[in-house]
């Protein structure tokens, strides 16, 4: 167990602890500006990214272009960036405080003492260090397994919470699922009315265009029964009148002939007169 224990405490440094200054080799930095960085003292890369530009180029052998790529590739694996306000609150309120057993002490460190940082406990001899440190022994062990169960309870509450709010879910879809199928039965009755009425509408629009169609075929034959009419008596008038015209014209013509026949009558007897002579 304690090997177990030992062997992740290892993996955990190599992967959050400082990083070795190797790691630069390879991006255009050589083994041999690495081995003249470890002769100058610097072992990490985090003591490259937080050395002045200056302390680099006094290592003999590292010139200005160098000393550029160097602590360019060092920034890109250690974060150089600017950090707000908010993050590092939200860093900050991550930090676990072991109690030392004494509130008033607990009071003064301000709730604890912090994780990730170096307390130091200093005094005279017989002032209750060594009982300090086996008290945080104890307390520290303590506050992991209230971590651990208020992991716990967290994780049942998450549950809980869970189950309900899929149970709500459930709920809401059923009541929406609902509410759609509702809908859908509304719609459907609405087209089923709007059919409903187009189609009186159209049936009516047909009857009042077959009326009207009636109607107007009325009038057309009103009009031409008239016009009809019209003209069989214009044409009445004009074959009297032509009937009286032919009447007289043979009147004339009779008359006509009936002076002819006097006239002829008249010269046969003037031609028979002068014969007997």
């Amino acid at each position: 167990m304690s090997l177990t224990v030992q062997e992740t405490a290892v993996e955990e440094d190599v992967e959050y602890g400082p990083q070795r200054i190797n790691k630069l080799e390879g991006n255009g930095i050589s083994a041999s500006d690495i081995k003249k960085l470890q002769e100058a003292g610097f072992y990490t890369i985090e003591s490259v990214a937080f050395t002045p530009k200056k302390c680099l180029l006094a290592i003999k052998g590292i010139s200005e272009a160098k000393a550029d790529k160097i602590m360019t590739e060092a920034m890109k694996i250690v974060p150089m960036g600017f950090t707000t306000a908010t993050e590092y609150h939200l860093k900050r309120s991550e930090i676990i405080q072991i109690t030392t057993g004494s509130k008033e002490l607990d009071k003064l460190l301000g709730g604890g003492i912090e994780t990730g940082s170096i307390t130091e406990i200093f005094g005279e001899f017989r002032t209750g260090k060594t009982q300090l440190c086996h008290t945080l022994a104890v307390t520290c062990q303590a506050l992991l397994e209230a971590l651990k169960h208020s992991q716990e309870e967290a994780k049942n509450e998450l549950k809980e919470k869970m189950e309900k709010d899929q149970e709500e879910i459930k709920v809401r879809m059923e009541k929406s699922q609902q509410e759609m199928q509702k809908g859908l039965e509304d719609m459907q009755k609405s087209q089923e009315e709007t059919k409903n009425e187009l189609k009186e509408r159209m049936e009516k629009g047909q009857e009042d265009l077959k009326n009207s169609l009636e109607k107007k075929i009325n009038t057309v034959e009103e009009k031409i029964n008239s016009v009809e009419e019209k003209i069989a008596l214009k044409v009445e008038e004009r074959v009297r009148a032509v009937e009286k015209k032919v009447e007289e014209d043979i009147t004339i013509v009779v008359e006509k002939i009936e002076i002819i026949k006097e006239k002829d009558e008249e010269r046969i007897e003037e031609v028979a007169g002068n014969f007997s002579r």
